[in-house]
């Protein structure tokens, strides 16, 4: 009797888990270009149809990412979808710079070196971070996965 009634209590608390909505934080969206229907064993995949619009949880460097889609939680594979650019970002574009008398960085490791996190290059290097123009579409979500935070 008592396995019977631990199970019901696993059960009573995974309908919790799955009436609490996820709301973020989201890391950016992506539009499904290919359909994909999961095997009926693989529980925690989503089921893609094309123009799907899915907000991103965590972008996985195995492919296999997390997102929210119709209110669920799944995993999806990257190589089904197209990422948006990120709205938010675009008025940034328009800010004015500071001019600054010093020349611009010619190397990620010179830039790690300017800002005092040359520590941090071999981890870039490691995870496809080669030079400059790779670091223009970082985000936050991004260096969390590299286990990168504020130290403060």
């Amino acid at each position: 009797m008592a396995n019977v009634s631990d199970t019901t209590s696993n059960r009573d608390s995974l309908r919790l888990d799955e009436e609490v909505p996820y709301t973020g934080p989201f890391c950016g969206r992506a539009r499904v270009h290919t359909d994909f229907t999961p095997s009926p064993y693989d529980t925690d995949s989503l089921k893609l149809k094309k123009g799907d619009m899915i907000s991103i949880i965590n972008k996985s460097t195995m492919g296999t990412w997390t997102g929210m889609l119709n209110s669920r939680v799944g995993n999806f594979k990257f190589i089904y979808v197209d990422v948006l650019p990120d709205e938010e970002n675009d008025p940034k574009k328009h800010r004015r710079h500071r001019r600054s008398t010093q020349p611009l960085p010619d190397s990620l490791q010179e830039l790690l070196e300017r800002i005092q996190l040359q520590d941090l290059y071999s981890t870039f290097l490691l995870n496809g971070y080669q030079n400059l123009d790779d670091l223009k579409d970082l985000k936050e979500c991004h260096l969390i996965e590299l286990n990168i935070t504020d130290s403060e």
